[in-house]
């Protein structure tokens, strides 16, 4: 189950200072896996690199970040 306002978001972008510059603002996408029977809370954010696993639950509000190097 998701609930409203979830935003999952496959792209991103070097978070570093050096790294934004070497790579010149360039974005990439990486991937994103929900398993089987998951609760998704309302206004949850999943970013790029993520794996939630079987029966997990995300509470209202959270924000999932993964690592995720192209």
């Amino acid at each position: 189950m998701i609930g409203p306002n979830v935003n999952i978001v496959t792209g991103e972008h070097e978070t570093g200072i050096e790294a934004r510059k070497a790579h010149k603002g360039l974005k990439f996408t990486g991937p994103i896996v929900i398993g089987d029977d998951c609760w998704i809370g309302a206004s949850v954010t999943i970013l790029a690199g993520v794996t939630i696993g079987h029966g997990c639950s995300i509470g209202v509000g959270s924000v999932v970040k993964g690592i995720y190097k192209p």
